[in-house]
């Protein structure tokens, strides 16, 4: 059950810092900090890009202790130049140290650290339909971009690193495929066909598998890593969203936008064993392993009303 919600305006992405065991959640302006022994609002870290349109990804460098916040949309005055920024903040005490000038006319979406390679994985969406996706590499010890890579599809959505193969996976809801890239020499080396309008993924150490929602057709496709190949698909709630991993409990969470729900598979059998009400609309979850709750965002579901972050009891999960 929902033993607490988080007023918060229209939040989406969520990010959880093990080191000061707080929860970073994106919302379009600004970035809240939850500190998560007692569910309270610690700080707020506020658009340093007033020139840009909003926020959008975060990830978490857990060896220099980082926080990198994806800064995107038109210039103001509003215009069709596009002209994306990562923000690097220093977690310790929540000071930005430094920005990342990413290219013109790509739209960043979101972004994943790789421990192996020190790196940070940037999803690019292309602003013209001439020009497809990419993925572009930051070098974490400079915070520089040292590499990029371009995409099949027009309409990439996730990005999440498979630290045991040491390959990224993108999903791609326009051609609902699922791209391969290969971290050692940063070179595309398959494409998945998955369900309709795959979105968020999560990783299962465990059985090395990689569970994909697919927002289009309310399944979640199973892909064995091993060899990338497609299992089956999995039936669950109304518009899937966004996944996470419990290695404690050893189940997949999606939370299921349109029916309000978060469904729970479990992993040995990839069947669905639990349906937690959770309120309208879920979005993005992240789990905190220090006190075993999963945190779920809820955007604001129409102008002038806020949105909020739930809590889930471990006793639930």
């Amino acid at each position: 059950m929902v033993i607490k919600t988080i007023p918060i305006q229209n939040p989406f992405d969520i990010e959880y810092n093990p080191h000061k065991k707080q929860m970073y959640v994106v919302s379009f302006n600004s970035v809240y900090v939850i500190d998560t022994s007692d569910t309270t609002v610690v700080d707020v870290l506020p658009n340093p890009s007033p020139t840009q349109s909003g926020i959008e990804g975060i990830a978490y460098n857990p060896k220099k202790k980082l926080i990198y916040i994806i800064h995107t949309g038109q210039v103001f005055p509003p215009s069709k130049v596009f002209f994306d920024t990562v923000s690097v903040f220093r977690t310790s005490d929540n000071t930005k140290v430094g920005t990342i000038t990413l290219d013109a006319n790509h739209n960043a979406m979101d972004l994943i650290y790789s421990p192996h390679k020190k790196r940070m994985y940037v999803l690019h969406r292309s602003v013209s339909s001439a020009d497809t996706d990419k993925v572009l590499v930051i070098r974490t010890s400079d915070n520089t971009v040292v590499d990029s890579m371009h995409l099949a599809g027009h309409n990439c959505y996730d990005i999440i690193y498979n630290p045991q193969k040491k390959q990224i996976y993108v999903t791609d809801a326009n051609t609902n495929t699922v791209s391969v890239i290969k971290t050692s020499d940063n070179t595309l080396v398959n494409t998945l066909s998955v369900g309709n309008q795959p979105d968020g993924m999560a990783y299962s150490p465990q059985n090395k598998k990689l569970y994909v929602a697919n927002h289009g057709d309310n399944t979640v496709t199973v892909i064995r890593t091993t060899n990338n190949s497609v299992i089956y698909n999995i039936p669950v709630g109304n518009g899937p969203e966004k996944i996470e991993y419990n290695h404690h409990k050893k189940c997949v969470y999606v939370t299921n936008q349109s029916g309000g729900t978060i469904s729970v598979i479990k992993t040995s059998n990839d069947s669905v064993v639990k349906t937690i009400p959770v309120g309208v609309g879920p979005f993005d979850i992240a789990y905190n392993p220090h006190k075993k709750e999963m945190y779920v965002t809820h955007p604001s579901t129409s102008p002038g009303i806020d949105g909020f972050v739930s809590v889930i009891s471990k006793d639930d999960l």
